[in-house]
């Protein structure tokens, strides 16, 4: 017999089909992919926030404190999310992340080039579209040879850090 008590589960479930159909999922990550000059270092960042930008509004994606340690002018993929998180079905070509600190490190030299609360944008080529049930994975490339100098350990004069991050699908 179908009484109240079945009822509400099976609303319950109804609701959680439908709110999960209509949602794509992404993991982003970062990388310094670039031109090899001499033996690199690393950049140690904590990002607070990833936002989507949509009909020019941004949407939190994820938000916490994550430090990442980002070997510079490589491909290799450092994640960010650790796992897959839900982003709304759309057109998309814009992130801006949010960090509070960066440092370039080699060897036993350190040098803090940020530190304090730093917003970029990360611009794809191109649209990067989401379909319901899409998952992609997605990396910030932070582009360092653009904006910091090895020589001096210091952002290079009329840059700021992480100009010309480029968002792109990562394979």
């Amino acid at each position: 017999m179908f009484g109240i008590r079945n009822l509400v589960p099976t609303i319950f479930m109804v609701i959680l089909v439908v709110n999960c159909a209509n949602v794509a999922s992404v993991e982003v990550g970062l990388n310094d992919e670039g031109l090899f000059r001499g033996v690199p270092g690393q950049f140690v960042i904590r990002v607070l926030k990833i936002e989507a930008k949509k009909d020019e509004a941004y949407s939190v994606i994820w938000e916490g404190s994550k430090l990442l340690t980002i070997p510079a002018h490589t491909s290799s993929f450092t994640s960010i999310t650790e796992q897959y998180v839900n982003i709304d079905p759309g057109s998309y070509k814009t992130f801006r992340i949010t960090v509070d600190s960066l440092v370039y490190t080699k060897d036993a030299t350190n040098a803090v080039l940020l530190y304090t609360t730093y917003q970029f944008d990360a611009n794809a080529f191109s649209n990067i579209i989401f379909e319901a049930d899409d998952e992609h994975k997605l990396v910030v490339n932070i582009a360092s040879e653009q904006w910091f100098d090895m020589d001096s350990l210091k952002i290079k004069s009329g840059s700021a850090p992480f100009s010309g991050a480029k968002l792109s699908i990562y394979y």
